[in-house]
């Protein structure tokens, strides 16, 4: 079914100007609730995007292009040379749905990174048929997160004795054959933050000691209703996460809450790897086994 535009839209006819009237699709409106800046994914590559919302990848890739050009606009479109395009919607595809959305500041490469390491997850839990995925809007509306969290300007900033805790990302549950697990949020680091010996930035060493702090003291609960969760620490080097995770066994020492994985820097790199959920494998753990977060265990 097609949503039909009011108003017929005529432009100049060019590389980046379309001419013709433009007729919105179900599968249209599939990849505006897809690219949800506030509750979903602010950047994927065209690649990842069609993994969500199928059809012919071409078509897709083709259609994707027309959504950006003007004088539509409902994306904006990123490309480097031999890249797939990168995307995200605009405030004209948030009108279209009837939604406000608020867009935070992050630097581009860096949400890009944490929005294919959210999305892989999503596609490895989506593979699973006993497996479901469950974001914060839901969590929100289930009744469990207590009201002062729900009622507060700033949710995800987790109160400590002394400073706040803000993860990357929002949480989410993985749930599997009854069982549930809740992922408080991600550390996405790109090498740009000191392990240990910082003076203008915070370093990871002081992360580790407030997520310490918050595990050992179960703030999570307080803070969310959460009866369980862990925190998954994403680095873009395998030497990167080795120091990671030798620094947390010096700081916290063995722990399971503490997940680390490495993958590449994907705004620096050539090429976007394919759409899946194998970009991470299983997660690491400080004085435990791997941890495979879309079964909720161990390899």
């Amino acid at each position: 079914m097609e949503t039909r535009k009011a108003k017929s839209l005529v432009g100049r006819v060019g590389s980046s100007v379309d001419g013709d009237a433009l007729f919105l699709s179900e599968r249209d409106l599939a990849i505006f609730r897809l690219l949800d800046p506030e509750h979903g994914y602010r950047h994927l590559p065209s690649n990842w995007i069609h993994a969500f919302v199928g059809g012919d990848q071409l078509r897709v890739a083709k259609r994707l292009g027309r959504l950006a050009r003007t004088p539509h606009n409902y994306l904006e479109r990123r490309q480097d040379w031999y890249k797939h395009p990168i995307y995200e919607r605009t405030a004209k595809a948030d009108a279209q749905l009837g939604d406000k959305r608020v867009r935070d500041r992050d630097p581009f490469a860096h949400r890009l990174l944490e929005d294919m390491v959210q999305a892989s997850i999503a596609l490895a839990v989506a593979a699973d048929p006993a497996a479901r995925l469950v974001a914060w809007p839901e969590l929100a509306a289930s009744g469990k997160v207590p009201a002062a969290t729900l009622d507060s300007k700033q949710p995800h900033t987790i109160p400590l004795r002394q400073g706040k805790l803000v993860p990357d990302g929002k949480p989410f549950a993985i749930t599997r054959n009854g069982r549930w697990l809740f992922v408080l949020g991600k550390e996405i680091d790109r090498g740009t933050e000191p392990l240990t010996a910082g003076y203008a930035r915070r370093t990871i060493k002081e992360k580790l000691e407030h997520y310490r702090e918050c595990f050992e003291e179960r703030r999570y609960a307080s803070h969310y209703g959460f009866p369980n969760s862990v925190l998954l620490f994403v680095t873009t080097s395998p030497v990167r996460m080795a120091s990671m995770m030798e620094l947390c066994r010096t700081v916290i020492g063995p722990c399971t809450h503490l997940l680390f994985a490495h993958t590449r820097d994907w705004a620096n790199e050539p090429r976007f790897p394919p759409a899946n959920g194998d970009l991470l494998g299983p997660y690491q753990r400080v004085g435990h086994p791997p941890f495979n977060l879309s079964t909720l265990g161990e390899p």
